[in-house]
């Protein structure tokens, strides 16, 4: 699995497809972490493997076997539910650019195929 920058999050890229841009990732995150805010440009299908999840601008809670729509433009972020030593997994099919947010609304980042390539790549030379 590759890790990206965040501490205890881990993504395994199952397929990427620049020419559509779209890429297909399992992420694991321990129970209790919270990943940085983030706006989606496409639209993103998460379905929950392992553990339990929710947007801190919501009220509902994911649960294994449940599929969460995330339309184009949402905004929001995400915290990881359950006790230490637990682990979140989910299944993410993700179209366009992931870009993440400072707490002004700033772009900090973007997450997209040609980032994932990159870091798949790197990965196989180490």
């Amino acid at each position: 699995p590759m890790s990206a920058d965040l501490p205890g999050l881990a993504i395994k890229y199952l397929h990427i497809n620049a020419a559509e841009d779209t890429l297909t990732a399992l992420l694991k995150m321990p129970a209790g972490g919270t990943l940085p805010r983030h706006r989606h440009d496409g639209e993103v299908f998460v379905h929950t493997l392992q553990g339990a999840w929710r947007y801190r601008e919501y009220d509902w809670i994911a649960h294994a076997g449940s599929t969460v729509l995330e339309p184009a433009g949402s905004v929001h972020t995400p915290e990881t539910l359950g006790a230490p030593g637990e682990d979140v997994i989910t299944l993410n099919v993700m179209r366009g650019d992931l870009v993440l947010l400072d707490d002004d609304g700033r772009e900090t980042a973007r997450e997209n195929c040609r980032v994932a390539l990159l870091r798949q790549r790197k990965h196989a030379r180490t």
